[in-house]
């Protein structure tokens, strides 16, 4: 056991002339190692997030509408979600209506839009038939895109 010590064969003790080299060497592979994937540049995967189109049934969310107090506010918001779905532009309900009159729409929805839009800003108290006639003139178009 003396003789194999002496030879150099055991390499746990580090100061040893070929254990010193084995050290070394692992040593300067693991800097290697370092350098060589530290300033690697990373490569980022972006998830692109898909947001779910909903499928709102616009008569059922009328008739919800049909008596409640912000009835003008919430059919114009109806509306221009009816106008985005079926056109495929998204920024229609940030819209002021000058921006809204450009774009190519039927008349029927500018006449009906420009309607809607009027009387949500007009001071004067709402009949209850203009109501009902913006409600069926709502409903008439949203039966006719089904």
């Amino acid at each position: 056991m003396k003789d194999i010590f002496e030879k150099g064969f055991d390499l746990g003790f580090p100061f040893e002339i070929y254990s010193f080299f084995v050290v070394g060497i692992i040593f300067l592979i693991f800097i290697f190692y370092l350098f060589l994937f530290k300033n690697k540049p990373k490569v980022e995967i972006k998830e692109v997030k898909k947001t779910e189109e909903k499928n709102i049934d616009f008569l059922i969310e009328l008739e919800k509408l049909k008596n409640s107090d912000n009835f003008l506010e919430k059919s114009l918001h109806l509306f221009s979600l009816f106008l985005e779905k079926k056109s495929g532009n998204t920024e229609i309900s940030k819209m002021s209506f000058s921006e809204f009159k450009n774009l190519n729409f039927d008349e029927n929805f500018v006449n009906l839009f420009s309607k809607i839009y009027f009387l949500k800003y007009k001071e004067n108290e709402i009949d209850a038939s203009q109501i009902e006639n913006i409600f069926q003139d709502l409903k008439d178009i949203f039966e006719k895109d089904l």
